[in-house]
């Protein structure tokens, strides 16, 4: 029982983590949605690195 317990609240976490990451992405935050040019950024895909 208490194995149970603890997988649930940890997929919850889980999920919560998944979600808030979801919602970043979807607002623009992130490499995806910065004007290229973030120091701390390690690449977006859609520029070309030289």
């Amino acid at each position: 029982m208490g194995n149970d317990i603890v997988g649930l609240i940890l997929l919850v976490i889980v999920a919560l983590a998944v979600r808030s990451i979801w919602k970043d992405k979807k607002s623009g935050k992130g490499c995806a949605g910065c004007s290229h040019g973030c120091a701390s950024c390690g690449g977006c895909s859609s520029v070309k690195q030289k």
